[in-house]
């Protein structure tokens, strides 16, 4: 049977892509995706339960184990309870954030729709207001507006900052390890790439970059890192040659790499 983390990350990360693509309007995302994680956990409760043991025991040895997130197919496929499942599933469970929080770059979030809302409705009390709006409610508003966008931006910047980071983090761990190379190289560069597609959309940035570096300068840069990323992909993809769980989980962060560098 799979360790328990194995089991939390695996339904975490499918939660949360079946969140992020099918039910999008959804909201407290990331709070569903955790009890999607506990859901999957569900038929080993009869580890920590103080009652019905025996229920819980009989769900996880039938059919239905499957119900919280293939359960009982993640335990025939790792019956030792090895830590490399663990690794894969927390790994998958990463790609996945990666992903929604991607896909909700592009795709409105919930919170983006409630300050959308907030500023449509101010700006209609505002234009109702006309003549009897005093220069002072008005100077209020444009700074509380000032105020949110500075706040998603921040929130923005902070986010590619930390995914460059956590990308050379597993970079270094690469060097550390002798085990899922291919993985460590593929999430970090895909960390990596995200956090600075994230950070070069940034208006300021642009306009830096603009002013002070030339077109063939900024071309060439941008055409090597999508080289780079393509050659890096391409290897894990071709590990499907040999189809296991780990090939697949190679080949879907080799396509994310190539998927993400085309931003660029």
């Amino acid at each position: 049977m799979s360790l328990a983390i194995t089991h939390f990350a695996f339904g975490a990360a499918v939660t949360m892509l079946v969140v992020t693509f099918l039910a999008p309007r959804l909201r407290f995302p990331r709070t569903v995706s955790v009890l999607g994680g506990i859901w999957a956990m569900v038929p080993d409760a009869h580890h920590v339960s103080p009652a019905y043991t025996e229920f819980f025991r009989s769900i996880q040895e039938s059919v239905y184990a499957n119900v919280f997130w293939a359960h009982g197919y993640l335990d025939t496929l790792d019956p030792a309870d090895t830590n490399e499942a663990a690794l894969v599933a927390i790994a998958f469970f990463l790609v996945a954030t990666v992903v929604a929080e991607t896909a909700e770059y592009y795709f409105e979030t919930g919170v983006q729709r409630r300050f959308g809302r907030e500023a449509r409705a101010q700006a209609t009390v505002s234009s109702l207001g006309g003549t009897f709006a005093t220069r002072e409610s008005r100077v209020t508003g444009s700074f509380s507006r000032l105020g949110v966008g500075a706040l998603l931006r921040t929130v923005r910047l902070v986010g590619g900052l930390l995914a460059v980071v956590g990308g050379v983090g597993l970079h270094y761990l690469l060097f550390r390890t002798g085990s899922y190379l291919g993985l460590f190289a593929g999430v970090g560069a895909l960390l990596e790439l995200v956090g600075a597609v994230t950070l070069l959309e940034d208006p300021a940035v642009t306009r830096w970059t603009d002013e002070h570096l030339s077109p063939w300068v900024r071309d060439g840069a941008r055409a090597g890192v999508v080289v780079a990323a393509c050659l890096l992909a391409l290897p894990l993809v071709f590990s499907l040659s040999t189809p296991t769980p780990l090939a697949v989980l190679n080949a879907a962060v080799g396509g994310l790499l190539v998927l993400t560098a085309v931003r660029l």
